[in-house]
């Protein structure tokens, strides 16, 4: 029940974003039977933080499509008419 209970609070935290991910595991070495007939019992759980990013890089390169998605938005916008020849 305890490592449902904390997987589930990890479960959110990953789903939150907060931790990047986690596992479980049970180290016999940290629960000799002294402990366990005292009702001690270690469970391990590794897990990521997300780190706060402190360094963002943006790239700038051309963008060719972008006039055909501008033409097509104004052409959308002003209910798909064609162009009206003006007369000379």
């Amino acid at each position: 029940m305890v490592v449902k209970t904390i997987e589930a609070f990890l479960d959110e935290l990953v789903q939150l974003g907060v931790v990047l991910g986690y596992t479980r595991y049970f180290d016999r070495g940290l629960n000799p039977n002294a402990n366990m007939r005292q009702g001690i019992l270690r469970i391990e759980l590794p897990h990521e933080n997300t780190p706060p990013i402190s360094d963002m890089q943006f790239g700038m390169r051309p963008y060719i499509a972008a006039f055909d998605i501008l033409a097509a938005d104004i052409q959308r916008a002003l209910g798909g008419r064609e162009a009206i020849p003006l007369a000379a």
